[in-house]
């Protein structure tokens, strides 16, 4: 379609309202006004969806919101009408991955696609202290159960291999100009709980339950 072109704009007041621009074309008025010229960038879907280039118009969807009280951005849609991921950055910088309704959150390193290619690693790394500043922790805590349920489990497990040698799980100390860092393990059973592969406490003593 070939292009309309829009000339001999009038100098003068051609009698338009406060809220039209108006060109003359041919001795006819074209106007535009301020709701014609809003309805051109309409922003898609509903209040709080962020938009996206969908074929070259604005797109939008239920699974991308923005919360913008909470400083949240909402990915996937919940079995529960929650929403499957929610970033956050809380107050004192932290970040928040929480699952929605009925959902999971899962970090993986990539996946190699290539022969004999390393997969991708997974980090977990609290921020750097600034002067006289603690360094930022990295905690993981499992699910509670109000009720007469079990508590979720955290899970620190080395990758397999086929042929090769399988992963190691490293618990290291962070290392100090005074002092090193301390691997506390608090909580434990002060009997042995007949669990196999267990870690308890007896007096001072750490034992391993043979189950």
């Amino acid at each position: 379609m070939a292009d309309t072109l829009i000339t001999n704009l009038s100098t003068g007041d051609p009698a338009q309202s406060s809220d039209e621009l108006v060109a003359n074309r041919g001795g006819s008025d074209v106007k535009l006004t301020a709701g014609s010229i809003a309805a051109l960038a309409t922003p898609a879907g509903s209040d709080t969806q962020i938009q996206y280039n969908n074929a070259g118009a604005f797109g939008a969807s239920s699974s991308l919101v923005w919360v913008e009280a909470d400083g949240m951005l909402q990915i996937g849609p919940g079995t529960s009408g929650g929403n499957t991921c929610s970033i956050m950055a809380a107050s004192g910088n932290s970040l928040f991955l929480a699952a929605g309704d009925d959902q999971s959150v899962a970090a993986q390193g990539g996946s190699a696609t290539v022969t004999d290619g390393t997969g991708g690693t997974c980090d977990f790394s609290g921020g750097d202290g600034n002067g006289s500043g603690d360094g930022g922790g990295v905690f993981f805590e499992g699910g509670t159960a109000p009720d007469a349920g079990t508590g979720g489990i955290i899970e620190l497990v080395g990758g397999e291999s086929t042929n090769g040698i399988g992963g190691d799980v490293y618990l290291e100390a962070g290392s100090g100009g005074s002092a090193n860092g301390n691997i506390i393990l608090a909580g434990l059973p002060t009997s042995d709980p007949s669990v196999a592969g267990a870690v308890y406490i007896d007096g001072t003593t750490l034992k391993i339950s043979a189950g």
